[in-house]
């Protein structure tokens, strides 16, 4: 708890703490926290966003059993 902001003032949409990066322990955070990242940079420069979906591959062939697929 030595980490934690204690301010209550502090606003993450205000310098320094917009540029502060984040430490986040569960990959479901990190991706949120990604794609609210991605979709508000979209609309400040007026583009539109993409998503691109990666075909992963192990040994030479590509992933396709569903439990890993969801892991990955």
């Amino acid at each position: 708890m030595t980490r934690v902001v204690g301010q209550p003032t502090v606003s993450l949409r205000e310098p320094p703490w917009n540029q502060a990066p984040m430490l986040v322990f569960r990959n479901e955070i990190r991706t949120q926290l990604n794609h609210r990242s991605a979709i508000h940079n979209a609309i400040q420069t007026g583009c539109d966003p993409m998503v691109c979906v990666a075909q992963d591959f192990c040994k030479g062939k590509p992933v396709e059993e569903p439990t890993l697929l969801k892991k990955l």
